[in-house]
């Protein structure tokens, strides 16, 4: 069989490396404006799926041009259009959205305007380039192809992390992405021009192989595999966003393991070895599913996130790799191709779109072990179509057992679960739950797998959580007794516990349905008994930093920043221009607090470079949850005086002011999140 010639893999790699570097670019300008939602990648995700099928879409359309000299011209004055405009487009990201939108509308308007036309290009090169090859040598296996540009992109997304996030602010990334992409698109065009010399074959090749089209079943085959591929993605990268973070080095691991994983699944060895493949598969995945349903409160978090990637590569290389046993002649590649990206946006609208009005649904159906999230269905269903490929009794049966398993784990309520669930619902921010813990004796909200504030239902007057009274905030509120407050995050809204008559606390919450329940006193009664002694509660829906901007100078005595518990690190709350905001509001003596308790990110170095490089007062307090219903704790304080810190009680012998190295601190053009994170550290520039 041929080779495949050197300017069909560079060209096809090098289209494919800045695909993948520009959907985290993408998402990562936007989530500041999103709030830091860890949804804003799965939307973004839904939409490149989306411009990856009008990619197809304009390669099969292009292809039936005979005239390949034509078909490259038009290409060629596209390609001239998209470079052009690529500087006043990518201005659309940088922009806040509009006041009612939908976050989902404003995101896929954003992304389609900014980056839809260069994005459409490079998708389409991989299929014309394999369509115009086979023209011209029919018998080069020209769908290797799709496994190089699988590869590549694993080369882009992580050059991304590695390389582009960490050492080059954002403005300039999109300069270096439109002098990566004129560059691609260079060596697409010059590959293609070569391939003219050959084209009076066309006609001819493309008449022996539109005979060999696809059977009539095998689309929907396709799409059924596609599908589940692409929603084992999507489960996979709900699950790893919301338990860590949103950030690109988490948005990339899934989707590299997932492109790996295609590409290995159209390699020669998968198609040599796919019985044994596909055998493995499906120990994988039925062994994630198992656990998702039955022992991950058991399993350390660790091997939980192990097993769901691990499950997330198993079952895409044994569904890719029967796409490739069935895939069509080269002609109808394109096709094919716009088959499984239909398959990718179908799932994304499930997961983005359908799912989270439907979720509601779904818990009230549900027992006491919660409703089944997207992850165990996604596993089912690949589990499903790899038994149903493979065929055998042994993979029939493997299927029946676990499907018994799972309907018991549906259907019996979790004996073990001391907590009942009260409310369960879902918006684009997430996955909220109100519980019941009998042996606290409590009410527990939890957003995702993170506790936000429980209320102790012997003592509702009582902070607890983060803000018991022997906390750093607790004690920081004691000695300074703030009148005007102003909280960034609302969680059940305990801090209103602390508030005296005539008091004024305003809290800043983006997630309306978080707002929702910590104003039902059936819930959660701070924010309710807070008002009726007489205290001025004020709750606002949107972005922190965008609401508190509006607010006057000198307006509050204390500002609170409860946004960082949870592991969706809001990065934009953080920034020098941030701090310098929210030194803006505050009185001459007020103080600003930070809540940095957090499972895998360490904030107070970069904290302490902040308030070194604007001149901050700085302390930070730790304490041990010493009471049942006391979370462990960490607080940063900044006072813009001298009388601030002394008034704030900074200097004893509680807060630590020294010894801690200072780490460069983030800026609106720059945040290396990777560097904070407790496990990995990236130098700063």
């Amino acid at each position: 069989m041929t080779r495949l010639p050197a300017g069909a893999i560079v060209a096809v790699a090098s289209s494919a490396v800045l695909l993948f570097a520009l959907e985290p670019f993408v998402a990562k300008v936007l989530l500041p404006r999103m709030g830091g939602s860890p949804a804003t990648w799965n939307t973004c995700v839904m939409v490149f799926q989306a411009l990856l099928l009008a990619g197809y879409w304009y390669s099969a359309l292009l292809a039936r041009v005979d005239d390949l000299k034509r078909a490259i011209q038009s290409h060629i004055a596209l390609v001239t259009i998209s470079i052009v405009a690529w500087p006043f487009s990518t201005r659309l990201l940088w922009s806040d959205p509009p006041v009612g939108w939908p976050a989902v509308v404003w995101i896929a308007t954003a992304t389609a305007a900014a980056v839809g036309l260069p994005f459409i290009l490079l998708s389409a090169t991989s299929p014309l380039i394999q369509v115009w090859l086979a023209r011209t040598a029919p018998h080069r296996n020209v769908h290797r192809l799709y496994a190089v540009s699988s590869a590549a992109s694993v080369g882009g997304l992580v050059g991304y992390v590695a390389v582009i996030e960490p050492w080059v602010g954002v403005a300039r990334q999109s300069l270096l992405l439109l002098v990566a992409y004129t560059l691609a698109m260079l060596v697409t065009l010059a590959f293609a021009w070569t391939l003219t010399e050959a084209a009076p074959a066309a006609v001819a090749t493309a008449t022996t192989l539109e005979a060999r089209g696809p059977k009539a079943w095998r689309p929907i085959f396709w799409l059924a595999l596609a599908t589940a591929a692409s929603g084992t993605l999507y489960a996979v990268n709900t699950y790893v966003t919301t338990d860590i973070a949103a950030f690109p080095l988490l948005w990339v691991i899934p989707l590299a393991l997932f492109l790996l994983a295609f590409a290995y699944g159209y390699s020669r060895f998968a198609e040599r070895h796919l019985d044994a493949l596909l055998g493995v598969a499906l120990l994988v995945v039925g062994a994630a599913l198992v656990n998702s349903l039955w022992f991950t409160a058991m399993v350390p978090t660790w091997f939980d996130l192990a097993l769901a990637l691990c499950a997330l590569t198993m079952a895409v290389a044994g569904l890719a790799a029967e796409l490739a046993r069935t895939r069509p002649a080269a002609d109808h590649l394109p096709a094919y191709y716009s088959i499984i990206c239909i398959g990718g946006v179908l799932a994304g609208v499930l997961s983005v779109v359908v799912l989270p009005w439907a979720w509601s649904t779904l818990a009230a159906l549900a027992t006491s072990a919660g409703a089944i999230p997207e992850y165990p269905v996604a596993l089912w269903l690949a589990l499903a179509l790899i038994a149903g490929s493979r065929g055998d009794r042994r993979s029939r049966l493997f299927v029946v057992v676990v499907a018994a398993m799972v309907i018991v784990a549906v259907v019996v309520p979790a004996r073990t679960s001391r907590a009942t669930i009260l409310f369960e619902a879902r918006n684009f921010f997430g996955t909220v739950r109100v519980q019941h813990d009998a042996q606290l004796n409590a009410r527990v909200f939890r957003h995702g797998t993170t506790v936000h504030g429980l209320q102790r239902l012997d003592h509702p007057d009582a902070p607890a959580g983060y803000y018991h009274r022997d906390s750093p905030i607790g004690l920081l509120i004691a000695a300074t007794t703030p009148r005007r407050v102003l909280v960034l995050g609302l969680g059940v809204g305990t801090l209103a516990a602390y508030a005296q008559p005539g008091d004024r606390y305003t809290f800043l919450e983006i997630d309306p349905l978080v707002a929702r329940i910590a104003d039902d006193p059936r819930w959660f009664s701070h924010v309710s008994a807070a008002r009726s002694k007489g205290v001025t509660v004020d709750v606002q829906i949107g972005d922190a930093r965008l609401l508190a901007a509006r607010f006057p100078d000198q307006s509050f005595d204390l500002i609170v920043m409860d946004a960082f518990a949870s592991d969706s690190v809001p990065v934009h709350l953080l920034t020098l221009e941030a701090l310098d905001l929210y030194r803006r509001k505050l009185t001459p003596a007020g103080a600003i607090a930070i809540n940095v308790s957090n499972r895998f990110f360490d904030f107070v170095p970069v904290l302490v470079g902040a308030a070194e490089a604007r001149r901050f007062g700085w302390a930070v307090a730790e304490r041990e949850g010493l009471h049942p219903t006391e979370f462990s704790s960490s607080w940063f304080v900044l006072t813009a005086t001298r009388s601030g810190a002394l008034a704030a009680g900074l200097h004893g012998d509680d807060w630590q002011r020294t010894g801690i190295a200072p780490r460069t601190p983030w800026t609106d053009d720059r945040a290396n999140l990777l560097g904070a994170l407790r496990l990995w550290r990236v130098p700063d520039r």
